[in-house]
């Protein structure tokens, strides 16, 4: 069994490797909720030291040059991570933004060239770690699971591949990280699993309290069959995707 865990930078040898990225929005307020993300994201962290400085690269479409969300950085930095990564490091992938399907194809919609769901495949087929998070926060994510799945990996997707709309996952998923009401059962720290569980129930929340239709249903994929699971929560009755999530610790 792989115990999946995350812990300081400074503390060990074995390294956390992470890659921020957020991708075009169309409107403000979408966009302004994508920067608070990715601000909240880079606070947590390089103020938990999780990452030091050449681990880590935030990518945004408001950034310019070689820190634009651009295809082409995408690849350079996969690349240069690539280069660094061992078995026993660690390595986060999360993008946050808009993209839309195109013969069967995710893109992620970026600064000039979209790169789909297959072409982020290929970017992690040498990767050496062992321990592998990815976070979609985009419509219709869903469809990349079964590429991106498999041994060691953790893929989080905000929505199926059906819901086309603009999501609101991150603005629950971030908060958790710290919120100490994800850690349900009071161990003193939180799990990728339990962070997942509490986003889930606040997106819930959040469209039931204003009477929506639900357009965004949170996957994930741990046990490497290429299939997401809505309630990974219940990976002991289901025997299905859950159980290294649950031992996923930041």
């Amino acid at each position: 069994m792989i115990c999946f865990s995350l812990v300081k930078a400074e503390s060990i040898s074995n390294k956390t490797y992470a890659i921020v990225i957020s991708g075009i929005s169309k409107e403000p307020e979408d966009m302004e909720a994508k920067k608070t993300a990715i601000a909240g994201l880079e606070e947590f962290f390089i103020e938990n030291n999780y990452v030091i400085n050449e681990t880590f690269e935030v990518l945004s479409a408001e950034n310019a040059d070689n820190k634009k969300s651009t295809k082409a950085n995408i690849e350079k930095v996969m690349d240069n991570f690539k280069s660094k990564l061992k078995k026993e490091d660690k390595f986060i992938f999360y993008y946050t933004g808009m993209s839309n399907i195109v013969g069967q194809k995710l893109r992620l919609n970026l600064p000039g060239e979209d790169i789909t769901h297959e072409q982020l495949a290929v970017l992690f087929q040498d990767i050496k770690a062992s321990s592998i998070l990815v976070v979609l926060d985009c419509p219709a994510s869903g469809i990349a699971i079964e590429a991106l799945s498999g041994k060691g990996r953790i893929i989080i997707c905000s929505c199926m591949d059906t819901e086309l709309y603009s999501t609101k996952f991150s603005d629950f998923f971030v908060p958790a990280l710290n919120n100490p009401k994800a850690d349900l059962d009071e161990d003193g720290k939180n799990s990728i699993l339990e962070i997942f569980t509490l986003t889930a129930k606040h997106l819930e929340q959040w469209y039931r309290q204003r009477q929506l239709f639900s357009t965004e249903t949170p996957l994930l994929d741990d046990n490497g069959d290429g299939k997401g699971s809505k309630e990974p929560w219940r990976y002991m009755l289901d025997f299905k995707d859950g159980l290294s999530a649950s031992e996923f610790f930041f």
